[in-house]
């Protein structure tokens, strides 16, 4: 999985603003699935594919719950514990490399488990929901965020940036929510990303311009060409219809 995450993405990532955050989510959106899932200090929460901390950070320092954090790359836990140690909430975070679902049967049951822009990267969807739905305590809360696929007649179309990213295929909005029924997850939020997707892809792409040539000062000319041009397919994708973004927030039913 470090291979995703490699030098030049990550530069790129400190340089446009996203050190913490490698999702598309806003800081404010973020605090809001909090709110909805009632966070507080009594809440566990286990942070699957983690990244660099940010979440973990922002809800361990805001809502002072404590947070599991899991990811496949070295690299970005790592930088997270850099990160959580700095905002001393080591006390609170605890992190640890791990693959999905294989890692999962190692940890205890939490209040919310939240997977953020993630699942893409994984082949078989169905099954890790599954487990997934098995780490949330009763009455708790299992959180979904990732892109998708508006239809899958589009998956020949968007194959380029698919390969590249490293997604075996994605879903549509209606596949994941017959996951979650399939597992009888209730939806308790069902929300359309798409807008807030195609904006952040914009911004995301005017600001990679303006670093790319402090990108190659640092890393070599050319360093930045292919990230910038998977960056580019994703907004064009998104505003032509083929991808966009959904949030599931789901209570698990245990009967």
């Amino acid at each position: 999985m470090d291979d995703i995450y490699n030098t030049t993405y990550l530069k790129i990532a400190d340089l446009t603003g996203r050190h913490e955050k490698l999702n598309h989510l806003s800081w404010d959106e973020l605090r809001e699935i909090g709110k909805i899932t009632g966070l507080n200090e009594k809440k566990i929460i286990l942070d699957v594919c983690c990244g660099r901390g940010g979440i973990a950070k922002l809800y361990a320092g805001e809502f002072g719950c404590r947070v599991k954090g899991i990811d496949a790359s070295k690299t970005l836990i790592d930088d997270a514990k850099v990160q959580i140690e700095e905002a001393e909430l080591s006390s609170l975070v605890d992190l640890e490399v791990g693959l999905i679902p294989d890692s999962l049967n190692r940890f205890a049951d939490y209040d919310i488990v939240i997977c953020i822009e993630s699942l893409c990267h994984i082949a078989n969807r169905d099954h890790v929901i599954a487990e997934l739905k098995r780490k949330v305590k009763k009455d708790g809360y299992l959180v979904i965020h990732d892109w998708i696929i508006k239809d899958q007649k589009y998956h020949s179309r968007v194959k380029d940036l698919l390969e590249k990213w490293h997604f075996p295929s994605l879903e549509t909005a209606k596949s994941y929510v017959e996951h979650f029924e399939k597992h009888r997850i209730k939806i308790v939020r069902h929300n359309d990303l798409t807008e807030s997707l195609i904006a952040f892809r914009k911004s995301l792409y005017k600001r990679c311009k303006e670093v790319k040539e402090e990108v190659e000062r640092l890393l070599g000319k050319g360093s930045s060409d292919e990230y910038l041009s998977l960056v580019r397919l994703a907004k064009e994708y998104a505003e032509a219809g083929y991808l966009g973004a959904i949030l599931l927030i789901g209570v698990p039913n245990f009967d």
